[in-house]
């Protein structure tokens, strides 16, 4: 009878501890998100207010509100798990306790090396957290922290032990760890290529500046690795996308159409406006092709398996994605996202760059290349944003030095394109080890540039009595006329037993990403005519050249503005503004999504900027200006067409720009078409003219 008072009375004494415990892991957590507010230019629950203005029943969609509540859930079950792991620690202590002081003193002590050992593996792996305390201290070397964490898992088993036999304690114990290991086991490091037909890989770089490349003249050691790669392919010199913005440039190139053709305008274009049928991937896939879409952010690039691809690798897209990334700065959650299964309880954040405190590049290589099966061709399209702003990383970048121009984003995106060099060599050695690059054909895109207001940029302008729009603005997407946005790299290489084996060269002309779709289906002798699927598609793309011998000179390439947001036009960018901006704008859906409202969508279409190229002439409609406006980008002088009185036609690139965008919405609201011909044949005439 005593004895079993005494095993109630601890059982009393140990649920006491287990909830004291529960509270205080509690108000840790509190007490980190508290600092994190302190210390960011914008906090989560500003940033969620804002998000109020998405719609006024924006907490209706049911995706949303599954989204956070999963996420809120998860935090619990840690805090759970966790309070049960340190008081079942206390259970058998290292050394006598004489009172109940010592037991509350010996109880605070295992939570305080909790906490320290938590933080201190934080402080080593993500030094860029807000909550690593410990960096650069004696406490982040791997013998404190490794030595820590050994003596708190021996304390936890001296408890565990006390209240559960050896053998049920061994038996969990090798189930956790074969389950923990298990996803870190490779079985299929390599195979061999088996079908004759070739790979497809197309690797996209968020915002990848041409003249940042040796190939233009810059520094090769600014990303030597991309530049070797790149010296050994074949180039298409002036490539332009058909605009600056990510998932209207990729749905140009897997559509093979220009943006007004296959209807996506804007990102997070409304479902019903946007046709996700890809005729080209569904070929492929008739062809013995698995095709797989792996992207690092999603947030304003929604594809995924709805698109008719059979697999899709990055995090999950969802409007929750801002405010739970905002939250996420926490020490346990970053230390589990090292871990594949955090892929399922963390899919906001695992692999996700815009969570960029905690995001491996290596990582998400390694989970693109375990995700493909073998024995069979791949069309695989993988897009890096590492390049894209806020140019966040898990590591601290150099001190400025040489490079430093006084100019902080450049400088920053210069620093995040050493770290995109390096994954694109561990993305190459990876697909090399699986035999992909036996027989394959590689593409090296990026969907649009960067501008930085650089000096160095500036175009001439004519004398005018009408002032000339601006040339230099900042980002992508926002100024056609400024030509650091649209200009991109386009390069295309074929690979046998690991090597590349077509020359190397660069080719001039003026090439799109609409023409990547129609060059691999030529590669692959597959024609629009034999094929039922394809009879009715018609692509806006044509096969790009092999060698300069191929080059026409009777080629236009289009271009078009996306939003226009004054809160992105600036050197710093806050996420606030920009959501008070452009936040009436959109919704959230049932599905946890922020589309565009369709009505916004339409009305938005009439302010965009238009643009045709024709060799080296620009010629752009802008819907603030009274005047077309012609750019020589070779001279960089730019005029408006009534004041130009060179020898160059440039009525017959406004023809064919009337042409391409005739009836669409808010087009040419001067009437600078009316009176064109739309009959004749424009490049005909531009080819003879001189320029």
């Amino acid at each position: 009878m005593i004895e079993s008072t005494e095993s109630h009375k601890a059982s009393i004494s140990l649920v006491r501890v287990y909830f004291r415990t529960l509270g205080i892991l509690f108000l840790f957590t509190l007490l980190l998100i508290n600092f994190k507010s302190s210390l960011q230019a914008y906090s989560v629950m500003s940033l969620a207010t804002t998000m109020n203005s998405l719609d006024s029943n924006f907490l209706s969609a049911h995706g949303l509100i599954y989204d956070v509540l999963f996420f809120f859930g998860f935090l619990l079950l840690i805090h759970i798990i966790w309070s049960g792991v340190i008081t079942i620690s206390t259970v058998e202590p290292w050394f006598k306790l004489r009172d109940k002081t010592q037991e509350d003193l010996y109880w605070l002590l295992l939570i305080g090396l909790n906490i320290t050992c938590l933080i201190a593996i934080n402080s080593y792996f993500y030094p860029t957290s807000l909550v690593s305390y410990f960096r650069h201290t004696p406490l982040t070397e791997p013998q404190i922290w490794g030595g820590l964490s050994f003596f708190l898992i021996l304390t936890f088993y001296r408890g565990l032990l006390t209240l559960a036999s050896k053998t049920i304690v061994s038996t969990i114990s090798l189930l956790a760890m074969v389950l923990l290991i298990s996803p870190f086991v490779s079985t299929n490091l390599t195979f061999s290529q088996s079908s004759k037909v070739p790979n497809i890989i197309i690797l996209g770089i968020d915002g990848l500046r041409p003249d940042h490349l040796e190939y233009l003249g810059a520094d090769p050691q600014i990303a030597p690795n991309l530049n070797r790669l790149l010296n050994k392919m074949a180039i298409y010199k002036n490539a332009y996308t058909p605009q600056g913005r990510t998932y209207v440039a990729w749905m140009s190139l897997l559509t093979g159409q220009y943006p007004v053709n296959n209807g996506v305008r804007f990102n997070l274009a409304p479902p019903e406006m946007v046709n996700k049928t890809l005729p080209a991937i569904e070929i492929l896939k008739t062809r013995g092709y698995h095709t797989t879409y792996a992207i690092d952010e999603r947030r304003f690039n929604q594809i995924d398996s709805s698109y008719g691809f059979d697999n899709t690798v990055g995090p999950k897209a969802g409007a929750a994605d801002a405010f739970i990334s905002g939250l996420g700065d926490l020490p346990y959650l970053n230390i589990m996202l090292m871990h594949p299964y955090s892929s399922k309880v963390l899919p906001y954040l695992y692999n996700n760059r815009a969570y960029g405190k905690a995001y491996s590049p290596k990582t998400f290589n390694k989970t693109i290349i375990d995700s493909l099966p073998s024995k069979t061709p791949h069309f695989l399209a993988v897009h890096y944003c590492q390049l894209h702003w806020p140019y966040t990383s898990k590591d601290f970048i150099p001190k400025p030095l040489d490079s430093w121009d006084g100019n902080y984003n450049h400088y920053m995106y210069k620093q995040m394109l050493l770290s995109v060099d390096n994954q694109v060599e561990d993305l190459f050695i990876r697909l090399k080890l699986r035999g992909m690059l036996n027989n394959a054909i590689v593409y090296i895109i990026s969907d649009h540039g960067e501008s930085f207001k650089l000096s160095s940029h500036q175009a001439i302008s004519t004398e005018t009595s009408n002032p000339i729009p601006k040339t230099k603005s900042w980002g992508h997407g926002t100024n056609i006329l400024d030509q650091q946005q649209t200009q991109i790299v386009l390069a295309r290489a074929e690979f046998k037993n690991g090597e590349i084996i077509t020359p190397e060269n660069v080719i001039h002309g003026l090439y799109s990403l609409v023409d990547i779709v129609p060059t691999i289906l030529s590669s692959l002798n597959i024609s629009t005519e034999s094929v039922l699927d394809l009879k009715d598609t018609k692509f806006d793309g044509e096969v790009l050249p092999r060698s300069a011998d191929g080059v026409t000179l009777k080629r236009y390439v289009f271009v078009e503005s996306s939003v226009p947001v004054k809160s992105i036009n600036k050197s710093f960018i806050d996420k606030k503004d920009v959501m008070s901006e452009t936040a009436s704008n959109y919704e959230v859906r049932d599905d946890g999504k922020a589309y565009m409202r369709v009505q916004n969508y339409i009305e938005l279409i009439a302010k965009k900027q238009r643009a045709i190229y024709f060799q080296k002439w620009q010629l752009s409609l802008l819907p603030d200006y009274d005047s077309p406006v012609l750019l020589n980008t070779e001279t960089k002088k730019i005029y408006a067409v009534d004041d130009y009185d060179g020898d160059f036609d440039w009525r017959a690139m406004l023809n064919e720009l009337c042409i391409q965008y005739k009836g669409d919405p808010g087009f040419d609201p001067s009437s600078f078409c009316k009176g064109i011909d739309l009959s004749f044949n424009s490049l005909d005439k531009l080819a003879g003219s001189k320029h």
